[in-house]
């Protein structure tokens, strides 16, 4: 399970991926998705607690309007722009018999960001619908109730958490290579 990541002038790219880092990459929409009211709060939380008078009611609701608005709408463009570049795809090199195919995805560079915060919602999410890092922990947890475990065993927890992990990975090559200013 190789996979190589390199900037280039004008794009980014990813390869020697296989068929399993594509599987990850392209649930990166699905984690993202917002379900719940709980998971929307934590995603775009309000500037202040709550609304101590009519003012604060009105700046929440403007809040709301023009900033928390905006945002979602920003983050799905984010998480289709991660989509679409999936669909550029291409096979890396040629594959000798019994071989898995290898993967070459080009991105262009000021795709970093959006690519950065598309996975950046798709962790957040996925440990708010898992509860990755119980009680804002910094430590992840393998072991907790079902009931804390948004329902899914320890096999299925520790996959969500490898995807949690990868989508990091990645995040931290970006900001330390793609998003950094020449």
């Amino acid at each position: 399970m190789r996979l190589t990541l390199q900037k280039e002038r004008e794009s980014w790219r990813m390869s020697d991926l296989d068929d399993f880092h594509l599987h990850l990459l392209r649930q990166v929409a699905e984690d993202a998705s917002v379900a719940d009211e709980a998971a929307h709060k934590r995603l775009f939380p309000p500037p202040i607690r709550a609304a101590q008078n009519d003012d604060d009611d009105e700046f929440l609701e403007d809040w709301k309007d023009f900033v928390a608005d905006e945002l979602e709408q920003q983050f799905a463009g984010d998480v289709g722009t991660v989509l679409a570049d999936l669909d550029n795809v291409r096979q890396h090199r040629g594959i000798k018999e019994g071989q898995e195919p290898r993967h070459l995805l080009e991105i262009p560079l000021d795709h970093a960001r959006a690519w950065f915060s598309a996975l950046n919602q798709a962790r957040l999410m996925l440990d708010q619908k898992f509860n990755l890092h119980p009680g804002g922990e910094n430590e992840f947890r393998l072991f907790v109730t079902e009931e804390e475990s948004g329902g899914i065993d320890v096999k299925d927890r520790l996959a969500v958490y490898m995807r949690y992990e990868f989508y990091a990975a990645i995040q931290e090559w970006l900001v330390q290579r793609a998003m950094k200013l020449p």
